[in-house]
């Protein structure tokens, strides 16, 4: 399809926060950001800020672009200040995964003990359907009048795992032990169940969002981090593709989501930001911000 994807594509990252508020801000995530971004640091408020009032889409936003966003279900990473923000009825029911979270923490878990409610059930069918709308809305934008900057957080394949390979309905909670928690089995499993699944979506949204443009658009597939249970190289280790009309080989085999929007702006609407230097990082829980290089081992073909 025109794609030129990037051999030894690595995240900056490996958690979620941290790549999202690297890549749409176009910088590594140090104290000169916020001073709170530091080793000792276990506040995460600094990303969540970050990820909502972001440079990249205020840069676009600057250009003339209308913003568009989709609902992820998590409030740090709800971009609502796009001009248009998406998401599924309310009215048909379920959680996001921060309401099922403090669902867990109060007194709904003695009904949800008690038989009478199922809290994760619940969420399973709010994630399931908040992925089914972006998956099926995304096509459809291309044919709104003006340039826009459209950013959907699609959830996939990272658990639950509510998507047989052929889109149907799995049931996420065959794959939990009686812990709620997952075997490297089961999720390996779940985990290749659903890449089937995306990647049969992922291209027929874009074929179809190329079908729909008048201007060949823009098109960028990014992983913000690897599969969970894996060594920290693993970890970094995502797809990154590029849809660049006229620039087909303008990025190298190892960027980074750091420079994407710096190579795209820069590309495509006059910007001058440069590159920075292509790294990857690893960091525990809960000191996220104590940050250990590792090196991209992966050698281009």
């Amino acid at each position: 399809m025109g794609f030129n994807v990037a051999e030894c594509g690595m995240s900056n990252y490996v958690r979620t926060e941290l790549s999202l508020a690297s890549s749409l801000n176009m910088a590594y995530m140090t104290s000169d950001l916020d001073p709170r971004i530091h080793p000792e640091s276990q506040s995460r408020s600094p990303l969540w800020n970050l990820i909502r009032d972001n440079a990249a889409m205020a840069y676009v936003k600057k250009q003339g672009y209308e913003t568009v966003a989709f609902a992820t279900g998590f409030p740090w990473s709800e971009l609502d200040g796009a001009d248009l923000y998406l998401a599924p009825d309310p009215l048909r029911g379920g959680l996001t995964e921060f309401e099922s979270l403090a669902l867990e923490t109060t007194a709904f878990r003695a009904a949800e003990d008690e038989g009478l409610l199922n809290v994760e059930a619940i969420a399973f069918n709010r994630f399931r359907e908040r992925t089914r709308f972006a998956l099926d809305t995304l096509p459809a934008l291309a044919k709104r009048d003006g340039p826009k900057f459209i950013f959907a957080h699609i959830l996939l394949p990272h658990p639950p795992f509510v998507f047989a390979e052929d889109g149907s309905r799995a049931d996420a909670v065959s794959f939990l032990n009686e812990d709620d928690k997952y075997t490297a089995r089961e999720f390996s499993e779940g985990y290749a169940m659903q890449v089937t699944f995306a990647n049969r979506e992922i291209t027929r949204i874009v074929k179809e969002i190329i079908a729909n443009s008048e201007t060949p658009p823009v098109i960028i597939i990014q992983g913000d981090h690897g599969p969970w249970l894996q060594t920290k190289e693993r970890r970094l280790s995502i797809l990154n593709a590029y849809y660049l009309p006229g620039h087909a080989d303008a990025i190298s085999e190892t960027i980074t989501p750091v420079n994407t929007f710096r190579i795209v702006f820069d590309l495509y609407l006059g910007g001058e930001f440069g590159l920075l230097p292509d790294q990857g990082y690893f960091s525990p829980v809960p000191n996220q911000y104590d940050f250990e290089l590792v090196s991209n081992r992966c050698k281009p073909k």
